[in-house]
């Protein structure tokens, strides 16, 4: 049968207990239905599936391409990795995407949304070590939700409203791409954050044990309402030619805390503009205009403060 379609129309829940490998080359399609696969689910092809499906497995999961045409799409491995190709979403703005892994990596070989969006991706394998490699790009109109047990490589380009990482025993979060964000909410309890941005970014919260690195191509500011930054490493903002405004009001008596050496970027007539209530330590800057740092706190210098056009 390798030349020929599979078309599977289960009931509302269907279960097979056996280890599942579809070899045929014609294409599987999935129905608006719950599949539970407890011995796994093994596909090189294209699965398209039609309203919502529910993928299930207590097992590794391992698909090619994936065309999502009419419903939310969710993959669950509550006990292995999950491997996917190309995810393609027939309306652009309308469908989710939900990929849960219980204890294993999470590996994405191909696009997810990118002609047509998803609304929202959310991502969730929060088991200590637990990892996410995105090797291509990922598009959702609203959000962009990753909870992870371990940290994020790859190369691919995030694109969406509201992008939030939430890294709970700690990794490397890399995120070094032209990422298309307009809001970023990054937690990272024991490892380094780097994230590049092709445009304005706000910070909606940053927290992060260890160092962060973000490079913007645009005015980097936080929400109105964000929880402040705190990083316990050093910290570097660099975003060319646009001002750095990191002024959110104290939540709960606290600004925003960066533990180890600040390092700040800008050039042209532009400021740079930080509230905090922690003790500063500024290294070497490049200042496009003015700096003003307010803070409760002690603030020392070790290294050159170079600003081009101050007044």
């Amino acid at each position: 049968a390798r030349g020929y379609a599979i078309t599977i129309t289960g009931s509302a829940d269907t279960t097979i207990t056996n280890a599942v490998t579809f070899n045929n080359t014609g294409g599987l399609t999935f129905y608006n239905a719950n599949y539970n696969f407890t011995g796994g689910i093994t596909y090189a092809g294209v699965l398209t599936t039609i309203g919502t499906a529910i993928i299930t497995s207590n097992t590794p999961i391992a698909l090619g391409n994936i065309n999502n045409t009419g419903g939310n799409l969710v993959l669950t491995s509550n006990g292995g990795n999950i491997t996917i190709g190309t995810v393609t979403n027939a309306v652009t703005n309308t469908y989710n995407f939900n990929l849960n892994s219980g204890a294993g990596t999470i590996t994405l070989n191909g696009t997810i949304g990118a002609a047509t969006p998803f609304n929202n991706i959310t991502i969730d394998s929060t088991g200590v070590g637990n990892n996410l490699v995105a090797n291509n790009n990922m598009s959702a109109a609203s959000n962009i939700l990753i909870n992870i047990g371990g940290g994020i490589s790859g190369s691919a380009v995030y694109t969406t409203n509201y992008f939030r990482i939430f890294s709970i025993s700690g990794g490397t979060i890399s995120l070094g791409n032209a990422n298309n964000v307009a809001t970023f909410y990054g937690v990272n309890n024991n490892g380094n954050l780097n994230f590049n941005n092709t445009g304005a970014l706000a910070l909606d919260r940053l927290t992060v044990v260890g160092n962060v690195n973000i490079t913007t191509n645009g005015a980097l500011t936080q929400t109105a309402l964000a929880f402040t930054t705190n990083v316990s490493g050093t910290t570097t903002f660099s975003v060319g030619a646009n001002p750095i405004t990191l002024t959110a009001p104290l939540f709960a008596g606290v600004g925003n805390v960066f533990t180890g050496a600040l390092t700040l970027s800008n050039s042209g007539a532009n400021d740079i503009n930080i509230l905090g209530t922690s003790n500063y330590i500024l290294a070497a800057s490049n200042i496009g205009r003015s700096l003003t740092l307010s803070t409760n706190g002690t603030v020392t210098q070790t290294g050159a403060i170079v600003s081009a056009n101050a007044g």
